[in-house]
């Protein structure tokens, strides 16, 4: 069941490229999240966007994180040959967060549901 107050236990927030760098073991999904982490600095002309933007991993049963959350898409990508799912939550205040959630029908359904 989803709980609009759940924190995630297992959740992990990355705010920053140092933390991409030292929390994630090497592989293509650490290589997609640095690059992609510099290309938002780039297109956006910053230093840093700790209070912006973050990456959210989710284990499968974190899934209750996203339950008061309006997403904007949802699509499977795949890393070290591991599926994720993929969903971006904009605040209203300017702030976003980039999720990834281990693959499973269950979870995509969830996932897609609070898709606007």
């Amino acid at each position: 069941m989803l709980r609009p107050d759940y924190k995630g236990d297992n959740m992990r927030k990355i705010d920053s490229i140092n933390m991409i760098q030292t929390e994630l073991p090497k592989g293509e999904f650490k290589a997609y999240l640095i690059r992609k982490y510099k290309g938002i600095l780039q297109d956006y002309d910053l230093n840093d966007i700790s209070g912006m933007f973050s990456i959210v991993l989710l284990e499968k049963e974190d899934i209750g994180y996203i339950s008061d959350k309006f997403l904007e898409f949802c699509e499977e990508v795949t890393f070290d040959d591991t599926a994720w799912l993929h969903t971006v939550w904009a605040a209203s205040d300017g702030y976003s967060e980039d999720i990834y959630i281990p693959y499973c029908d269950d979870i995509k359904a969830v996932v897609e549901g609070r898709c606007i």
